[in-house]
């Protein structure tokens, strides 16, 4: 697995892994699918390219993407507001991550993730090489830890990080914080 810079030629394969992550995470109406392509495609592809990174696979198809932002406020700011704003249904439905609670620990971790895989992909085992390539590249471009979002019910994704040397941080209503700290990676 390999991971690269975004560009507008990865719209549609983007689209395609939020539609099916609608799918999954919220078996409902079109509108809110459509307010999930819309905050996360255009957020990722438009606003913050630079930190936005596309997972492919041995043949460079995108199979997930990579939101990573320099600290928790930062994501916070430019991301959480964004879904708040214009996904009120979403997040009504899933909750929000309070912006106080976290800040505290961005200091440690320089870089706070939002990942995202197609379900296809996680399950031929690309959860793993995506962390493994994922932290190669985090070391060579000098960040040194990362923490991230985990949704409260997703066992799956938090016995998995925990695995691949993740620690829980903080746990509340709207899910876990965990992360790397410095030198870990």
């Amino acid at each position: 697995m390999g991971i690269r810079k975004c560009t507008e030629k990865d719209r549609a394969a983007m689209q395609n892994i939020c539609l099916e992550t609608a799918n999954d995470y919220w078996k409902t109406n079109d509108d809110i699918k459509e307010a999930v392509v819309e905050v996360f495609c255009n957020y990722y592809l438009d606003e913050e390219a630079d930190h936005c990174f596309v997972t492919t696979n041995e043949a460079d198809e995108a199979v997930g993407y990579i939101l990573c932002a320099p600290d928790y406020e930062t994501y916070y700011k430019k991301f959480t507001e964004r879904i708040e704003k214009s996904t009120n249904e979403i997040t009504k439905k899933v909750g929000a991550q309070s912006a106080e609670d976290p800040k505290d620990f961005a200091k440690d971790y320089p870089a706070h993730l939002h990942i995202d895989l197609l379900p296809c992909a996680q399950g031929h085992g690309e959860g793993r090489k995506l962390i493994e390539t994922l932290c190669e590249h985090l070391k060579s471009i000098g960040v040194k830890g990362v923490m991230l979002d985990v949704g409260a019910d997703n066992t799956g994704a938090i016995a998995f990080y925990k695995k691949v040397g993740f620690a829980v941080l903080q746990e509340n209503e709207g899910g876990l914080i965990m992360g790397k700290k410095t030198g870990m990676l």
